[in-house]
């Protein structure tokens, strides 16, 4: 990441190794790495989703996947 910093590939991956061991400084990156990067944001949700229900934050968990349904439904109404 430091040699790359703007590599959202990078970023992305960083965020994700953070998430999946239960660094929560992997939240803000993901945030808003998938705020900017739209083709990032269904990984990015569900990494997100993941991470709170492994921390029994279920408010957080149901949150994201609320975000998730929101956007799949956004998607198939566009076909």
């Amino acid at each position: 990441l430091a040699k790359y910093p703007e590599s959202s590939s990078a970023r992305f991956s960083l965020a994700r190794q953070l998430l999946r061991s239960g660094d929560a400084d992997g939240v803000p990156l993901m945030e808003t790495l998938i705020e900017k990067e739209t083709q990032a944001f269904k990984a990015g949700a569900e990494l997100l989703r993941s991470y709170y229900e492994r921390r029994h934050e279920h408010d957080l968990a149901v949150h994201w996947d609320r975000k998730l349904t929101e956007a799949a439904s956004r998607c198939s109404k566009k076909y």
